[in-house]
């Protein structure tokens, strides 16, 4: 004979095969997983703002690595590395004195940057700091990279006075990295 009680605990199991403590670990489980992925998209998206001084390495024109982070300076396009400017016969590596502008900025002081994005190559998207001076604005004013925004004053002041990449024809970076896609010979690199 079986008890009443037996019969409704028989058919409880059925509709309920975990246990109360198996239910709790998969329900801390998926909290740990709505947390990591909350976390992860705050990184990828940019979340809040970010900060990131120290010892800064010039990578090109527009980006550095300070203290193990890429940063591409906001509101700038330089030329690429091995991108050269003007006409046959009057050629430069404007792309490499991009690269030796920059590392002239950065070897005035103490470079800090703050972003809250971050670019599909991983970098923060910043405005970066020497002391008081705005990076990305130099590098405009030398006429040694096009703006993108904020520094569209900077950038006419440039053209008109024809200093850098102003002084004679050249290629806008995203059309020269259009046609030298990643992984060519030249090695473009954005």
């Amino acid at each position: 004979m079986t008890s009443r009680t037996g019969i409704r605990h028989c058919r409880l199991m059925r509709l309920h095969p975990f246990s109360r403590t198996d239910l709790v670990l998969a329900g801390a489980l998926l909290a740990g997983l709505f947390v990591l992925a909350a976390v992860l998209s705050e990184r990828w998206r940019g979340g809040g703002e970010r900060e990131v001084s120290g010892p800064t390495f010039v990578v090109d024109g527009d980006t550095l690595d300070v203290r193990g982070q890429r940063v591409r300076l906001a509101g700038i396009d330089a030329p690429e590395l091995h991108q050269t400017c003007g006409e046959e016969g009057h050629l430069w590596n404007c792309g490499e004195m991009a690269r030796i502008a920059l590392q002239a900025e950065v070897d005035t002081g103490a470079v800090r940057c703050r972003g809250r994005a971050f670019d599909i190559y991983h970098r923060l998207i910043a405005t970066c700091f020497v002391g008081d001076v705005d990076i990305g604005e130099q590098m405009v004013s030398s006429g040694l990279a096009i703006a993108d925004g904020a520094y569209r004053a900077t950038e006419l002041e440039a053209r008109v006075t024809r200093r850098g990449i102003w002084f004679g024809p050249f290629q806008r970076p995203v059309d020269w990295r259009a046609e030298h896609p990643r992984g060519t010979a030249d090695k473009a690199h954005p």
